[in-house]
C-alpha cells in the first residue's frame, strides 16, 4: 500500500485506529519500513488525524492520569513492535488555551 502510493498510484484504503499515535503503531505492525515513515507522518497529517495547536496559544501541562496510562500503552506497543526505537515519555502535553 505505501509503496504503491509512493509510485504515484492512487490508493483507496482506510486505517482503523482511534487516534494519530495508534496509526504509527498500526503501520509498524503492518511492517512499514523505517525509511517510509516520513510519508506515513504526512499521511497522518494530510488526513487531519493530528490536531494542530497555535504556537502562540499553547501551553504545556502535566498529563492527566488517564492520558499517562494511554501514552504508556501506546509507547509499550511501539516498543514491542520496534524495540530499536527509544521514544522517551513526554514530560508534558501541549494543550490549547
Amino acid at each position: 500500500m505505501i509503496n504503491a502510493s509512493l509510485t504515484g498510484h492512487m490508493v483507496f484504503t482506510t486505517v482503523h485506529t482511534d487516534n494519530a499515535l495508534d496509526t504509527i503503531v498500526r503501520m509498524l505492525s503492518m511492517g512499514v519500513e523505517p525509511y517510509l515513515f516520513a510519508p506515513v507522518v504526512s499521511l497522518i497529517c494530510s488526513q487531519r488525524l493530528v490536531r494542530r495547536v497555535c504556537p502562540h496559544c499553547m501551553k504545556i501541562e502535566k498529563a492527566l492520569s488517564f492520558e499517562e496510562d494511554e501514552l504508556k500503552i501506546i509507547l509499550a506497543d511501539i516498543a514491542r513492535v520496534r524495540p530499536d526505537l527509544n521514544i522517551p515519555f513526554p514530560e508534558g502535553l501541549v494543550k490549547a488555551v
